[in-house]
Order: structure tokens, then sequence, then C-alpha cells
């Protein structure tokens, strides 16, 4: 219910609503209301209330000042379970009628409807388990989308995001790469059949067609599209900024900023924006961001290994090492050691971290263990895994251009050929 209405403000013209992640950090805590408000920078707070009882729903909501934390609004509703997309309606045009703002305010567009309350339910419960983040939440989701749609084959929602679950577990590395995104990218041209002007829709193609396809025109296109249908919201912006993160970083930068002034605590798009400041040499910059990621979320997968990476570029070797020392063993450990152990000294050691990452992921890891070959200055050896990457369409290797990891390969021929094959500039 939360997110419904959050989602119905943030199309409302003069609102300026945060994101559902930085929101819903403070979901179920009991904290000052006007500490909240000042970590989001807003000026009111909306909170409330849902019971079921039997096939009726209850739901409160208020209005609250951030500044001094006043009630300026408040209304209950009571109507049948098969109404609760009408009370989110409801809710959002009393929301903004009571801040003032009535341009857009009465003029919603009514949004598609669920064929039942079991439709309804089953849509919820896919939502629900992808807000997991992880292998268990995104598959569960999965199966509650496609059952929400077996049911109910014209639900634009649930396909939608259907395509988001899939898109999660591809981008994450959780499924092989060609099968994860050719099912995202078939479930995201299904929900633009059923809704040409989905942002979300074209903001899942321009990654796919960025992270997998390497079609750089493609990707333009798509997240272009994407940001003129839905320009305010979060996940749009976060989504185009992917897409153009491979070379265009000015560009990326710019809408993966707009995105976290929109959502500040989503350490997704935060932790790109900081990748991107590592490539252009803003070390202090990718730095702070990484570090506000791990503020965030302490176990976000790869934050430890991207952090280390950017305290070795700043001559930070035993800080580096530290930071690597604490990734998890899936997130890129022994990628980090065999760099930080050969940054040191430590051959040995980086010898036998290298052994291990090949030994378990030469099938899901060869840009990384590219990297390590390259840092070690084999050259020989990291093209041949680059190659292998190639080839396996590894989820990383589209961030390929300026990765400081990879520098004594740039002065070698078969560089620039490998640029050009992915038709990334040189």
């Amino acid at each position: 219910m939360a997110e419904e209405v959050l989602d119905l403000l943030a199309n409302i013209p003069g609102l300026k609503v945060i994101g559902r992640t930085s929101s819903f950090q403070f979901k179920g805590k009991n904290q000052d209301l006007r500490a909240i408000g000042s970590a989001l920078g807003v000026s009111y707070l909306v909170e409330g209330s849902v019971r079921r009882s039997g096939e009726r729903l209850r739901v409160t909501a208020q209005l609250i000042s951030a500044q001094d934390g006043s009630h300026l609004w408040s209304n209950t509703y009571d109507e049948p379970i098969g109404d609760a997309l009408k009370v989110q309606d409801q809710i959002a045009a009393n929301l903004a009628r009571a801040l003032q703002v009535t341009v857009g305010a009465d003029s919603q567009q009514a949004r598609p409807t669920f064929k039942s309350p079991e439709v309804y339910d089953l849509y919820l419960r896919g939502r629900h388990a992808n807000d997991r983040f992880d292998r268990q939440g995104f598959e569960t989701a999965v199966g509650y989308f496609q059952q929400t749609l077996e049911l109910d084959p014209t639900s634009e929602r649930a396909a939608l995001w259907l395509a988001i679950a899939q898109n999660e577990l591809a981008l994450w590395g959780l499924v092989p790469p060609r099968e994860g995104f050719e099912k995202a990218r078939q479930s995201a041209q299904d929900a633009l059949k059923l809704n040409p002007r989905s942002g979300v829709a074209h903001g899942i193609l321009a990654s796919i067609n960025s992270v997998y396809d390497w079609d750089w025109h493609s990707a333009d296109r798509e997240s272009k599209a994407a940001v003129t249908f839905e320009p305010r919201s979060s996940v749009v912006l976060g989504l185009a900024g992917l897409a153009h993160s491979a070379s265009r970083w000015d560009e990326a930068a710019r809408l993966l900023s707009a995105s976290l002034a929109l959502d500040p605590l989503q350490a997704a798009w935060r932790e790109e924006l900081g990748n991107i400041r590592y490539r252009e040499g803003r070390l202090s910059e990718a730095e702070r961001e990484l570090r506000k990621v791990l503020e965030l979320s302490s176990t976000y997968g790869e934050a430890h290994f991207y952090l280390g990476r950017i305290l070795l570029a700043e001559g930070r070797r035993e800080a580096a090492l530290e930071e690597m020392q604490r990734e998890a063993p899936e997130s890129g450990r022994d990628t980090g050691l065999a760099i930080i152990y050969q940054a040191i000294g430590r051959k040995e050691d980086s010898d036998a971290a290298l052994t291990r990452l090949t030994s378990d992921h030469a099938s899901d890891a060869a840009y990384e263990i590219a990297e390590a070959h390259a840092f070690r200055g084999e050259v020989d050896e990291a093209f041949v895994w680059l190659n292998r990457a190639y080839q396996q369409k590894d989820v990383e290797l589209y961030a390929i251009k300026g990765e400081p990891l990879l520098k004594a390969l740039e002065p070698d021929t078969r560089y620039k050929v490998f640029l050009h094959k992915m038709s990334l500039p040189e």
C-alpha cells in the first residue's frame, strides 16, 4: 500500500517524492520524525497503517510536518479488499490536496486494475519476495509474477515486475547471462505491448542493451525513451545512468545523481556512481560513494572489493588489503586478494588466491581473472581471459573502458582491437 501511494504521488506535478528504497529505510522504526525528515531532505512525511479483517480493508493515512512533527491531515478508509487500488488513488489525491498541490491531483489517469483479489494477492506476494534482494527472493518473485500473468495476461504491472526480477537475477550474476538477460528482454517487451509508455520497461531494455548486448546505440535510444516517459522516476534515471556508464561517464553520472536526489539511500546507484568516479580518476569522490554504500548495507555484494580497488589506486595498500579481506568469497574476495598481495610483494599469496579464483570461477568470473592477470603484468594470460569473458558475455565486461587494473594492457594493440570488437571508443 505504501509503495503504491508513493508511486502515485511521484506522478503528481509539483511534488518531489523520495523513492522507495530511501523511504523504506525507516519503515517499522520508532525514530524521531524530524530526524527522518532531515535525513531525507523533505518537508513532509506520510505514515499510516493497513489492517485486513475478512474481506474488508481499513487504511489510515496521515500527513506530518517534518519541521515540528505536527499532524496536518489524516483520514481513515474502510473498503472491501477488492477496492484496494481505489483506496490508494483516494489517499494520493487527498494528500495532494492537503499539500495544496492541485495541478494533476484531480486528473490522475485511471490505472488498470486486477481481475480479482486473488490475482492482486499473487502480485503483492511477488513484490514482497523481490524486496529480499537475493537469489531466493528474485526467483520466488518470478514465480509469483508468472502465476499472476497466467491468471491475468493483461496485467501490465505483473509483466513489468517480472522483467525487473529477471533483470536483477542477470545483473547480479545469479543466472547465466544468456538465460537471464534474454528472459528479462522478452518480459520487458511484453510489458511494453501492454503499456508502450512504460519508462521502467524501456530502462530495462537500455540496461540489457548496454550490459549484455554492448549495443550502445540501442542503449542510448531506449534510455532516452525511458526518461521521456518517466522523468521523475528514480528507478528509470538509475537504469538510464547504468546504460551510459560504459563510456559516456558525464551523462551516466548526471542521471545517477538525479536518481540519488530522489532516492538518496539507494545503494545500487551509489555504487555505480562510485565506480564511474573511480574510472574517471576522481578517487576521493569514488571512495566517499563506496563508503556510503557500506553504511547503507555492510554486506552489499562487491562493495568491499570496489572500495579496496579505490584505496589501491590511492596508494593505500594496507587499507585496501583490509577491505579485500572483508569481502565475501562469492563477491570477489580472491580477485581482490590476488591483486593486493601482488601489490605488496606477497607473490605466493597472490598466486594462491588466483589459483582459487580460477578453479572456482572460470565459468562465471573470467573478467575478474583477466583483471588479476593484467595487474600482475601477465599480459598474454589477461587477453586469454578477456576473450573468454567476451565469449561468456560476462556481466562485468561492459565496464572495461578506463579500468585502472587493466592499465598494463592499454599499450598492446590487442587492447584496441578488443575495444573495437565491443564497439567502444579507444
